[in-house]
């Protein structure tokens, strides 16, 4: 939802797959909102991130400094991932390895993933606000589930410092109804968001960002 995946300059039409290695998309809201900001774009994201990923990254990439912008566009709450010395195994539903189908069968609950995205989340805000570095956060979607452990956690826990930036790139892709290349790849799989969606989140959050 980030790197651009499935969008026309990532897409290999005569193999329906994006060509690999992943880069990111110039289509993308990363670059969209950096060129409207006048700012160099960094994009870091990968593809089938979890949260855990996400927090990984943000906290070991060197060089971030107070003269810098950081957005995150934290991710579905129930993927993780395993961070060994040289690679980062992603655990996902999707993924049928032995340690995806053990995590999933033994591991995961809504409510332990709720509490610990909430606890990566914070420690991000937290620590880029220390550094003096201006941070901003992004949901895909405005409710990710809708359990009764969930709500109740969400009306009972104190609220974090984090303000969300309004737009949800998921949201926005329903309202136009339409994907990416990659759409009805997959029996009940709607792709990812389409070029016109990017633009119009990056729209809203320059706006956004500037008020």
């Amino acid at each position: 939802m980030t790197v651009g995946s499935a969008l026309d300059d990532v897409w290999d039409f005569e193999k329906n797959e994006n060509y690999p290695p992943e880069r990111p998309s110039k289509y993308a809201w990363p670059q969209i909102l950096a060129d409207k900001m006048k700012l160099t774009c960094i994009n870091l994201a990968k593809g089938g991130a979890s949260n855990k990923e996400i927090y990984h990254t943000a906290l070991t990439t060197p060089d971030i400094t107070s003269g810098d912008t950081v957005i995150v566009q934290w991710t579905y709450p129930e993927r993780w991932c395993i961070i060994k010395d040289d690679h980062i195994d992603q655990i996902g539903p999707w993924i049928e390895t032995p340690s995806a189908v053990a995590y999933y069968t033994h591991i995961h609950t809504n409510t332990d993933s709720y509490i610990e995205n909430e606890m990566r989340r914070a420690h991000v805000d937290l620590h880029f606000k220390n550094l003096g570095i201006k941070v901003y956060h992004l949901k895909l979607t405005k409710e990710f589930w809708n359990d009764v452990d969930h709500l109740k956690l969400t009306k009972e826990w104190p609220s974090s410092s984090i303000t969300y930036l309004k737009p949800h790139i998921l949201d926005i892709q329903d309202d136009y109804k339409t994907s990416a290349n990659d759409k009805n790849l997959a029996l009940g799989r709607r792709g990812h968001p389409c070029a016109k969606a990017h633009y119009y989140q990056a729209d809203i959050i320059h706006q956004e960002i500037a008020q």
